[in-house]
């Protein structure tokens, strides 16, 4: 049995300002209006030599000569406070706090919940409509209230929900704190509501029927895989299955399987089926009104455990080979050392140290003509707000809005598996940055790194020139399960952005083109993309709204083991500025080089002013950086998160430190 992923969907949103739709459409001067600054020359015609500023002549500078060291960001001051920001952990204190105190919502701590109990999924920001925030950062209008997005786990009762809810404005007062449900930006019209097919994955769910039934073939369990599945600590064996569950003519059935459990660290379980299926029908909270419907191994469906049971020891029942686990399943170095691959491999050095400038508290960037606030979510983790090119605004959000892992094979788990992966929350599963070899404590990573070729080049009879390319990027990684997505976000000196894998934003009133929970009603989910178009809106004098869905087809290889590599499972999105200036943007920056040669000598060098200083970079062993790492920045939780975020799924909590 193969497990993997066939296709990949990373669903965004690029909301952009009209400067887009506008300034991005400005006449060009075309090769005319170009050539008509000075004549042609005939190949090989000699060039004058343009005039250049005192000291660009490299031969003329000295150098200066030292230990290259390290800076941090240049420190700066943000023009206005990130609207599109974390709740501190005060903040989420103060709501949960008041939340508990509202008898009408009969709240229980999470670490207390049972399957009949109301417990808090999450508390985060709720971002304002774009219109008030306009009005703040673009004009002289007040900064919008804060309100907190805070989500319910609402169980105590036969028809399970999963509830949204505005809380504030904040700081929290008894005097004006209230709370309502959140309705707006969802398509269903349930008041900001969704059923919970979950609510049972507890007790009710495992301990009185799957491991009832688990438990009913121990015997064949122990056979055919020398392992069993019944709650206990010695199991070695797990029991799971497709997500989400299958929702069709008002019955809720699912399909789970057996997988063996890895022994070491490998964390292989998702390479470890074993082939035998389990089909149950779960409609309702009830368990005893909940009924097996069939077992399935070797493409023959039993539709009874007797069924199985008088089959299986039948003499003749053909038996499936076992996936055991080994070395084939990990990501340790194996096999003969490549040639002189104990030397160190190249690194980017930053003699100079840090280019970009930083406001921490606001989560506000600068680099090379680019600003932008970083925002942050635990459903879809971090985004771009407010992203500007030589001050004029280019996007308004730009973010990851929902991660679909459709699989497929031969049998109902992988058929029948769709994975939202935000429901996960990618910001709640954000691993720790390890850059190359080298571990941050930082969950995002800000840096600048140099292509491995020339931004521009041209060569004449006489000369060549050429320009660095160096860009900036913004990256964040988050494990969910099995997979490990990283999102960039790069820019480039000619005012380009690039995505990869992803890009996202909204309006006032569609914000997101998914939600955490839609698997729960997949026939009527709380937002309902193909409604967006449906509503037949006027076009003029509106944003440029882009959602973009990028993905990528998977067909498994022997190459994917143990893991599948991201150079393999990529996809990606650039914006580029079309006559958005009358000339191109990297002409300002000074890192690029012309060099003047006549009858094969070099007659002058000319570098533009950019620093010439040499110096020696301390390279440490990989080694001393990685006994550094603090893990994956998902963390259990009760209801007070780290970084304003606190989320959990059932009775378990999860929430981040600070992008």
């Amino acid at each position: 049995m193969y497990h993997t992923r066939l296709s990949i969907w990373l669903l965004f949103a690029i909301i952009a300002c009209l400067v887009v739709q506008v300034v991005y459409a400005r006449p060009s001067g075309g090769r005319g209006h170009a050539a008509s600054h000075g004549r042609r020359l005939r190949r090989g015609q000699p060039r004058p030599q343009p005039r250049t500023k005192s000291g660009d002549h490299a031969h003329h500078e000295p150098r200066q000569e030292g230990t290259c060291g390290s800076s941090p960001p240049a420190s700066i001051k943000a023009p206005k406070r990130n609207l599109w920001g974390q709740l501190n952990e005060k903040e989420v204190g103060s709501v949960v706090d008041w939340l508990f105190q509202q008898r009408g919502l009969n709240l229980t701590h999470t670490e207390d919940a049972g399957d009949w109990d109301n417990t808090i999924i999450s508390v985060e920001v709720m971002r304002p409509n774009k219109s008030d925030a306009l009005s703040y950062i673009d004009g002289g209008g007040p900064m919008p209230a804060k309100f907190a997005r805070v989500t319910l786990d609402q169980r105590a009762t036969e028809n399970a929900v999963i509830a949204e809810v505005l809380v504030g404005p904040l700081p929290i007062s008894p005097a004006t704190a209230s709370w309502s449900p959140l309705a707006y930006p969802f398509t269903k019209n349930s008041g900001g509501r969704i059923r919970n097919l979950e609510a049972d994955t507890g007790e009710s769910l495992y301990d009185r029927w799957l491991y009832r039934h688990t438990r009913d073939i121990m015997d064949i369990t122990k056979d055919l895989f020398n392992g069993t599945v019944l709650g206990r600590r010695n199991d070695t064996l797990e029991i799971w299955g497709v997500d989400p569950l299958w929702q069709e003519d008002g019955r809720v059935r699912r399909w789970d399987t057996f997988w063996n459990l890895p022994t070491d660290y490998s964390d292989a379980q998702s390479l470890l089926p074993t082939g035998l299926f389990l089909l149950t029908d779960v409609t309702g909270r009830d368990p005893s009104r909940w009924r097996l419907e069939g077992w399935l191994y070797n493409g023959i469906f039993y539709n009874s455990t007797a069924a199985f049971r008088t089959a299986y020891w039948t003499p003749g029942f053909e038996k499936l080979g076992v996936n055991v686990e080994g070395d084939w399943a990990r990501t340790d170095h194996q096999g003969p050392t490549m040639p002189l691959d104990n030397r160190r491999p190249p690194v980017l050095v930053a003699p100079s140290g840090s280019r970009f400038s930083l406001d921490p508290d606001e989560r506000y960037v600068e680099w090379m003509g680019f600003s932008f606030y970083l925002g942050f979510t635990g459903d879809t983790g971090v985004s771009l707000h407010d992203v500007r090119f030589e001050g004029e605004r280019v996007l308004y959000e730009l973010g990851l809005q929902e991660a679909l892992s459709h699989y497929a094979g031969n049998d109902p788990v992988q058929s029948g598996t769709a994975y939202l992966d935000d429901s996960y929350g990618f910001g709640a599963t954000r691993a720790r940055w390890w850059s190359g070899l080298k571990t941050r404590r930082r969950t995002v990573a800000l840096f600048e790194a140099a292509a491995d070729h020339a931004l521009q080049r041209h060569s004449t009879d006489n000369t060549v020139s050429a320009t660095r390319n160096t860009y900036f990027v913004v990256r964040q990684i988050a494990t969910v399960a099995n997979y490990d997505y990283t999102v960039s976000y790069t820019f480039t000196l000619s005012g380009e952005v690039a995505v990869d894998v992803r890009a996202s934003g909204f309006k006032d009133a569609e914000p997101w083109l998914s939600h955490a929970f839609n698997g729960h009603d997949v026939a009527d989910p709380l937002v309902d993309f193909s409604r967006f178009a449906a509503d037949d809106e006027s076009l003029l004098q509106e944003d440029v709204v882009l959602w973009l869905n990028l993905g990528m087809h998977h067909v498994p290889v022997k190459e994917d083991l143990p893991n599948t590599l991201t150079t393999t499972a990529h996809s990606s999105v650039r914006f580029v500025p079309s006559n958005f200036r009358d000339t191109d943007a990297s002409r300002r920056t000074v890192n690029m080089a012309r060099i003047t040669y006549r009858n094969g000598k070099t007659t002058d060098v000319v570098v533009f002013g950019q620093s010439k200083d040499v110096c020696s970079p301390r390279l440490e062993p990989d080694e001393l950086g990685l006994w550094s790492y603090g893990g994956s920045s998902a963390v259990h939780t009760a209801e007070h998160g780290w970084g304003g975020s606190s989320r959990g799924r059932g009775r378990e909590g999860g929430g981040g430190t600070d992008p």
